[in-house]
């Protein structure tokens, strides 16, 4: 299903910026009136913030030059912030107890959002709205560069800044998959290289739908 309306999309983003902003806050300690120090420290939170300040600003493009519509804005950069909001959510879910939603039997709503609704709500917008037939087959491994920085950045906090993001759980590590003090080296590598193949094949995976969907003509003359 294809939604040949310009309003709709336009819509369609700005709730979904406001759902995850308001989690995003909520997450960051808005709710206990206190900063969370390690906010920053996560995957999760900063797939999620870059998220909504792409749709935000998309929005926003549309409603200046409607022209350009179904053209998604920046593509090039919304397919890598798919990807990533995509490795956000199969993480969390097969990864981290189905996203920490239920965690200690009690219902989180900020992880509802930051893990299932604003991934697969950033997914469906491109589904939905844009026009197809954008996507290079050069580009799914360009895709993985978000997260691949944000390990970089983990690690070089953590062995050479002494950083400690999980003090009462007893790790120095955001996630329990990434803990190589836990795990060891060999392990947590095999397990990150892994993944970054997996992700790899997912892009190609978004790549053959994205063609396949032009073929279809999906993206026919749009309505406002």
């Amino acid at each position: 299903m294809y939604i040949h309306s310009r309003t709709a999309s336009i819509i369609y983003k700005f709730a979904l910026t406001l759902i995850g902003v308001a989690a995003l806050l909520y997450a960051a300690g808005l709710g206990d009136g206190h900063f969370n120090g390690s906010f920053f420290c996560y995957f999760t939170n900063l797939s999620n913030i870059a998220v909504v300040a792409y749709l935000c600003a998309a929005a926003v493009a549309a409603l200046r030059n409607g022209a350009l519509w179904p053209e998604p804005w920046m593509p090039k950069l919304k397919h890598a912030l798919m990807l990533a909001i995509t490795v956000t959510w199969l993480v969390a879910h097969f990864l981290l107890d189905h996203g920490g939603v239920f965690a200690g039997g009690t219902f989180h709503w900020t992880s509802l959002v930051l893990h299932y609704i604003v991934p697969i709500g950033m997914i469906l917008d491109w589904l939905l709205f844009d026009r197809k037939g954008t996507m290079r087959a050069v580009e799914p491994p360009f895709w993985t560069v978000f997260p691949l920085c944000y390990l970089v950045c983990i690690m070089v906090g953590v062995w050479c800044f002494g950083l400690n993001v999980r003090p009462a759980q007893h790790s120095r590590w955001p996630y329990d998959f990434l803990d190589f003090d836990h795990n060891g080296v060999p392990a947590v590598t095999v397990t990150i290289l892994l993944l970054i193949v997996g992700f790899v094949v997912l892009g190609y995976v978004y790549m053959l739908i994205d063609h396949l969907m032009a073929r279809k003509g999906v993206d026919s003359q749009p309505n406002i």
